[in-house]
């Protein structure tokens, strides 16, 4: 019933966002809501359940409802005040696994911290300053970064495109707002849930690449590199055209669906 009820609602994968509820809520696997498909309900977990579907219904992230999404392998605390992680940024973490030297990052809207802890724990980096516009995103930054004991992460409330911290850094790293202002009355229901100044710049979509491109050589030490990813529509020829002017090399990465996903910067 409660399939029938999502797909209604045009919620595609109705039937396996109803199994991954119930497992969140009753602590167990898939295959035991099957194999011990006799065991009743109590009242308040189907109230939970009922309470899931309206809110699914009306288009709120599934990620939102539990309170929780995934990155690189760990469950990470989000809530609507942070972009929520999405599988594509992993690719970040896959390229700077692959780096030697590099022991200090900056990143440019953090969020959930998602990226800086995954940096921490997965990689050569020691630490890492970590910014964000907006203190209720920080907030559940540093529950994530507590979380996952990663204590070397300065959380800083900065506007990027305003003011730069001070220091020089191994490596930059950002997913920023890269959606035009034109293109966000064309997004799917579920994105008018996440924070608007997350997804688009209110510009061209491309601000961010050029303030990077704007303080990176004041930013990076001899050799740094930024990591930035990019947006599938967004236009990548500009965004070389961007870095290649102020001198710059530039390197894309393509993610597992062959999609241009971060682009690689380095002094040439």
């Amino acid at each position: 019933k409660g399939t029938e009820f999502l797909l209604k609602a045009d919620i595609t994968n109705a039937k396996l966002e109803i199994e991954w509820f119930l497992c969140d809520m009753l602590n167990c696997n898939r295959i035991d809501l099957y194999v011990r498909f006799d065991e009743p309900l109590l009242t308040s977990n189907i109230e939970q359940l009922r309470q899931f579907l309206k809110r699914r219904k009306n288009r709120e992230p599934f990620q939102y409802i539990l309170e929780k999404a995934p990155f690189y392998g760990r469950d990470f605390v989000v809530s609507p005040a942070v972009l929520i992680p999405r599988p594509e940024t992993e690719l970040l973490i896959d390229i700077l696994k692959n780096k030697t030297g590099i022991r200090s990052c900056f990143e440019v809207g953090t969020g959930s911290g998602c990226i800086a802890v995954t940096a921490l724990l997965e990689s050569e980096i020691g630490e890492c300053t970590a910014i964000d516009n907006s203190s209720a995103a920080l907030h559940i930054a540093e529950q994530n970064s507590k979380k996952f004991n990663s204590n070397n992460i300065n959380f800083m409330v900065m506007d990027f495109l305003k003011e730069i911290p001070q220091g020089k850094f191994d490596v930059i790293l950002s997913n920023p707002p890269y959606i035009m202002k034109d293109e966000m009355k064309n997004l799917e229901p579920e994105l008018s849930f996440e924070p608007e100044s997350a997804l688009t710049d209110y510009n061209d979509g491309l601000s961010f690449y050029r303030r990077f491109a704007e303080t990176a050589k004041q930013l990076l030490k001899k050799e740094g590199i930024i990591l930035i990813e990019i947006g599938d529509s967004t236009n990548l020829f500009e965004i070389e055209k961007i870095f290649s002017s102020k001198n710059f090399s530039i390197q894309v990465h393509k993610d597992l669906k062959q999609i241009p996903r971060v682009i690689e910067v380095s002094t040439c």
